[in-house]
């Protein structure tokens, strides 16, 4: 779920912004470009989490390899068109 601004946010950073003497339309500049934080942020924790749950199955089964294999090609039938 994305992370929203809320009201509070909002109000506390018009007052920020108001203190450091930028004008208060700043905070429409501002919105955008917390997008791209955000999204790193979410990117690395859910790589995180998914390099956490491979150790814990690496040590929960005991393998050094691959957990997972790819299975073998299935026996395709010839069909009506194969030489």
């Amino acid at each position: 779920m994305p992370r929203r601004l809320t009201v509070n946010t909002l109000i506390l950073l018009g007052v920020a912004v108001g203190l450091v003497g930028l004008p208060t339309e700043a905070i429409a500049l501002l919105l955008p470009i917390d997008r791209l934080p955000d999204t790193s942020r979410t990117a690395v924790n859910v790589e995180g989490d998914r390099v956490g749950s491979l150790i814990v199955e690496r040590l929960a089964l005991g393998t050094s390899g691959p957990a997972y294999t790819s299975p073998p090609d299935p026996v395709r039938a010839p069909g009506p068109f194969d030489p």
